[in-house]
Formats: C-alpha cells, structure tokens, sequence
C-alpha cells in the first residue's frame, strides 16, 4: 500500500483499499480489525475497523477506509508501516486475513 500523509481514503471517492478471495473462512457475521505499525517505532500503532463487503461461498471482499486523521498522524517518508487485518469470525475464532508481513509507505504531504 501507499498513501499521502493527510489524505481521506474514503470508499465514496473511490479511494477505499479492497481486497477479495476465495480462501478465506466464511466471513458472514465477522467483525475486522486493521493495525499499522511503524517500523522505526514500533510503540507508533495506528489502527481502523474495516468491513466485509461480501461474505460467503465463493470470492468474499473486505474494504478498508483510512481518516486524514489516521494518516495524517502516520510518519512520512523513510518510516514504513507493517500491517494485518484480522477477522473475528461470528463462532469467536480469530484468523488472520491480510499477513502482518505487509507494508505501508507514507508519501509526505508537499501541498502544506
């Protein structure tokens, strides 16, 4: 993922990060969790509640929507963000559906 520091991404304007398959648990009652951690500063932690679009047999999707105020407060340029995003799925298991080994860049905001 890469991001502007300060900037909305908001489902609406189409900015909203997806991601979809067809090998997760079924999804139908899940609740989502998103974590962002700096690797500099791993005390840094940002964090966001992202939702399942579409659960199921088949391809289910999940939509993550990050606030100016989540990235605006996340370190930009040399800092890198490792994130996940686990399910608790409606019987209580946790899994985890994006791996805590995937990465964020903060692109600096040149426009203040």
């Amino acid at each position: 993922m890469e991001i502007v520091q300060g900037d909305d991404y908001n489902n609406s304007d189409g900015r909203a990060f997806s991601w979809s398959s067809d090998d997760w648990p079924d999804l139908t009652g899940a609740t989502l969790a998103w974590a962002a951690d700096n690797t500099r500063n791993p005390a840094e932690t940002h964090t966001a509640v992202p939702v399942v679009v579409a659960a199921g047999g088949g391809t289910q999707t999940i939509r993550l929507e990050l606030t100016a105020a989540i990235t605006g407060a996340m370190e930009a340029g040399s800092a890198r963000y490792n994130f996940h995003i686990r399910a608790t799925l409606a019987g209580g298991r946790k899994v985890t559906l994006i791996s805590p080994k995937s990465t964020i860049t903060v692109l600096a905001d040149r426009t203040t």
